[in-house]
């Protein structure tokens, strides 16, 4: 059963991400490969294994006590794709913060397939937001 969390989003949601665990710098994230989520040679999409990375480290700190249950912004994703991630398989993915400054944090990511097999890895840098943490267009002059 997914686990619900402050920072979901409808694009989570429209590509199939289950939160599984959570707690303060730590979050688990599942995907099953559907279909709709491969290239043309029949693996995942690349975006959406970076979209899955992105999504499981901010759950693993947006909102947390840590960081005084403030919202967090991607400043960076960095991902290495291992190996393939091919339809019908269920892909689990767990960040880890590693790294925090003044406005800056750090998640590692693993993703593993069913067979425990490693298919990404990425290191995500999050920025934490001031206020409420929504983003406003600026108003014209």
């Amino acid at each position: 059963m997914s686990l619900d969390w402050p920072n979901r989003s409808n694009f989570s949601d429209a590509l199939g991400f289950e939160l599984v665990e959570r707690e303060d710098g730590r979050a688990v994230m599942q995907v099953r490969v559907e279909e709709r989520h491969c290239n043309t040679m029949g693996a995942a999409h690349g975006g959406l294994m970076t979209s899955l990375i992105d999504a499981v480290s901010g759950a693993a700190v947006a909102r947390q006590p840590s960081i005084d249950g403030k919202a967090v912004s991607t400043v960076s994703v960095n991902v290495t794709f291992v190996g393939p991630s091919l339809l019908g398989d269920r892909v689990t993915v767990t960040a880890q913060r590693k790294g925090r400054g003044k406005r800056l944090l750090t998640c590692h990511v693993e993703a593993v397939n069913q067979e425990g097999e490693i298919v990404a890895i990425g290191v995500v840098t999050l920025r934490v937001r001031s206020g409420d943490g929504k983003f406003e267009r600026p108003t014209s002059r």
